[in-house]
């Protein structure tokens, strides 16, 4: 192929991307963790392939899926090289991509799934046994695959949804909510999502690949996840805009990125704004997300959920510099026989707001959770999950709860800002605990007060340097900073806060069902009520170097079993 059919310039930037866009994505925040080293691609620079030389036509109608198509055979049959989408939008049914392949979308081009659900072809079979439709842009088994550029790729989206009706599924019942027949999901417009139609299959999808390489290009619009890393290993994804905002993010299942069962992965520099979780992780080890901006009307990071039949681990992944918003900020689930271990958050910024729809999650800016799918089934555990460094504002408060089948181990955290604040949908929505997905209605979406934090069974549960605020005309539901139900191994140190303002009955802490309590080193605000209230707790240790002044009462009941020393006590100003 003659490569003076690609402006020099051009040629001039593809051939050397590939070599430095490890190094270049992560440049980012100080705390950047370093990047990888490029892998060894195997190419040959000087080798192009102008889609348009084989017949493709950037005019929005022809179908180019065959031409497109050939570009690519060619490159492969070539030993690997370039393959170039000069500006202009081509429309195209699935593709299929070759190893050792840089597919290069200069500023201004755009690859546009097609809008007919009959160009996409239902393979036998994908992984976990389920025919599903193709997507845009599959690769599988296949190593050295970059995909690169200022262009877009393009899923169509509003081809595949009913703009004239919501989405809905029976995954909830309204007779366990706060609000009971006054419960709106299901029925309300405005930002709800639309009804999905039958549709293709994720926009693009690597299955079982290796040295794998996203950089600077725009995905969005995608009728189901935008990318999704199946079973691969050596993964970059740096500078990439993955959006719904075209669709008005009211599209179902339209996570941004999602990693299943993938090793040794980097994300940075990337914005992410989808309808559905902005990045979900399943099944996945050594992964580092970094330096990049997350919004969602669901999760706006996942880490776990599964059913009753997923196996795996999530193990040994970090999480920091992001800034967050959604419906939920963070969200660690585990609901079957896998597992969530070594994981690690820091220095994020939270925001989140209550949304109106069928969207899981209740503005938690922290949701942790593990219960079961399905009646009696074997678990998986959560443990040794990390926080530093947050600073998070929500409708709704922190929430972590395991089930006596699955107690949560070692949850920590370091310096965190929470402040719960007023929002419009908080007596429509509001005053209710979301543990979707389980096929147990009366614990998926139920009543239950609000505090900042709600921690229930958990052992090794450990607060330092909190401060709780609570801003605006909250409901009277929203009660304690901090409650702990069944929880074990208890300390907290450093805390700043009080109840709720409306909730003059709340306790700034309470404690019911525990052991193994420390309190030490916190202070009451101006207002607390009592400061510590405790029912049916055992082993309690130290409650030491507490000021109080603020306080009513110290603790309810008055006389407790703690080594108490060094306290400020209620009116010694």
């Amino acid at each position: 192929m003659n490569q003076e059919s690609i402006p020099r310039s051009s040629r001039r930037r593809v051939m050397g991307l590939a070599a430095s866009v490890f190094t270049a994505g992560a440049a980012g925040g100080s705390y950047a963790a370093p990047e990888p080293a490029a892998p060894q691609f195997s190419r040959n620079d000087s080798v192009f392939f102008d889609v348009t030389r084989f017949g493709a036509v950037p005019d929005g109608k022809t179908k180019n899926t065959a031409a497109l198509q050939r570009a690519i055979d060619a490159c492969s049959a070539a030993g690997g090289g370039t393959v170039f989408v000069p500006p202009g939008t081509f429309l195209s049914g699935p593709l299929r991509l070759v190893s050792n392949l840089v597919l290069y979308l200069e500023a201004g081009s755009a690859i546009q799934g097609s809008p007919d659900l009959a160009d996409y072809d239902v393979p036998a079979s994908e992984p976990g046994g389920r025919p599903r439709r193709s997507g845009l842009i599959s690769a599988t088994g296949l190593e050295n695959v970059t995909i690169t550029g200022r262009g877009a790729i393009d899923g169509n989206a509003l081809a595949f949804v009913d703009r004239t009706k919501v989405h809905d599924a029976a995954d909830w019942d309204r007779k366990y909510t706060r609000q009971k027949d006054d419960y709106p999901e299901g029925t309300v417009a405005g930002e709800a999502p639309y009804e999905r139609l039958p549709r293709p299959g994720h926009l693009i999808r690597f299955t079982g690949c290796r040295n794998l390489l996203l950089s600077g290009v725009t995905i969005k619009n995608s009728p189901l996840y935008n990318v999704h890393f199946i079973r691969c290993q050596n993964v970059g994804v740096f500078g990439v805009f993955v959006s719904s905002l075209d669709s008005g993010r009211r599209v179902p299942n339209d996570d941004g990125i999602d990693i299943s069962g993938c090793t040794n992965m980097r994300i940075s520099g990337c914005n992410v704004q989808t309808t559905d979780d902005s990045i979900a992780v399943f099944d996945t080890r050594d992964l580092v997300v970094s330096n990049c901006t997350l919004e969602s009307r669901s999760s706006a990071l996942r880490v776990g959920y599964g059913a009753d039949t997923d196996n795996g681990e999530i193990r040994d992944c970090l999480f920091a510099n992001l800034a967050l918003r959604g419906n939920r900020g963070i969200c660690v689930n585990v609901r079957g026989p896998y597992s969530v271990e070594h994981v690690q958050f820091s220095n994020i910024a939270i925001r989140t707001r209550l949304h109106a729809g069928h969207y899981w999650g209740k503005a938690e800016p922290i949701h942790i959770s593990a219960i079961p799918f399905s009646g009696p089934q074997r678990m998986g555990h959560i443990r040794d999950v990390r926080f530093s460094d947050i600073d998070a504002e929500g409708e709704q408060g922190v929430v972590i709860c395991g089930c006596p089948e699955s107690v949560i181990r070692d949850v920590s955290f370091l310096n965190m800002r929470l402040a719960i604040t007023e929002g419009p949908l908080q007596k429509t929505w509001g005053g209710n605990f979301d543990f979707r997905g389980t096929r147990d209605l009366g614990k998926a979406l139920f009543e239950h007060d609000i505090p900042a934090i709600y921690a229930g069974h958990v052992e090794g549960f450990d607060i330092q340097g909190l401060r709780v605020e609570w801003h605006g005309q909250l409901p009277s539901f929203f009660t304690h900073a901090i409650q702990v139900e069944h929880c074990r191994d208890i300390e907290i140190a450093g805390f700043r806060g009080k109840q709720a303002q409306a909730n003059a009955s709340a306790a700034a802490i309470a404690v019911n069902d525990g052991s193994g309590v420390t309190v030490r080193d916190c202070r009451a605000e101006e207002g607390t009520g009592t400061f510590l209230a405790l029912h049916d707790v055992a082993d309690q240790r130290l409650f030491v170097n507490n000021d109080l002044a603020r306080a009513r009462q110290a603790t309810d009941p008055v006389q407790t079993d703690f080594q108490s020393t060094g306290n400020r006590l209620p009116g010694k100003r």
